[in-house]
C-alpha cells in the first residue's frame, strides 16, 4: 500500500505555506525484528498538535476528549489510517484561531487520487492562506 506523504511549509502553524511542498510516495516495507514505524506527519496530525500545544493538552486520549470523538478515532489519525472529517477541521481550527479553509484545501491535497487534483488544491490552499492573513 502506498501512502503519499506531504512534506514542506506547514499550513497550519501560520503564514509558512509560501513556498510550494513537495510530495513523495512511502511504500511501507515490512517490518523487521525491533523495527518500529515512525509515525506518519500530514495536515491532520500537524493539526492535532497544534491544538494539543494550543490547549495544553499532554496526550491523544485528553485531545480525542476535548473534540468528543473515540480514542481509536484520533489514533487512526496519528498512524495516517483516516484524516479528520471536515467537520473536526472546522474544530480544531478554531481552537487555534486559524482560517479553515486552508487547511481543508490541504487535506483535500492529501487525499486526492492523482498528482494534478493534488496540485489544484495546494495551490488552492496557498491562495487561501494568502487571502486568510
Amino acid at each position: 500500500m502506498a501512502i503519499t506523504v506531504l512534506q514542506g511549509p506547514c499550513i497550519v502553524h501560520g503564514p509558512c505555506i509560501i513556498e510550494d511542498p513537495w510530495a513523495f510516495t512511502y511504500r511501507e516495507p515490512p517490518l523487521s525484528s525491533g523495527e518500529f514505524r515512525v509515525p506518519l506527519r500530514n495536515t491532520t496530525t500537524d493539526l492535532m498538535d497544534a491544538v494539543k500545544e494550543a490547549k495544553g493538552i499532554e496526550s491523544d486520549y485528553g485531545l480525542a476528549k476535548l473534540l468528543a470523538v473515540e480514542p481509536t478515532t484520533v489514533s487512526n489519525y496519528r498512524r495516517g489510517r483516516s484524516q479528520a472529517s471536515d467537520e473536526i477541521v472546522l474544530k480544531m481550527a478554531a481552537m487555534i484561531g486559524r482560517a479553515p479553509a486552508p487547511i481543508l484545501a490541504q487535506i483535500a491535497a492529501e487525499r486526492a487520487s492523482s498528482p494534478e487534483v493534488a496540485k489544484v488544491w495546494r495551490d488552492a490552499a496557498k491562495v487561501l492562506a494568502r487571502a486568510s492573513r
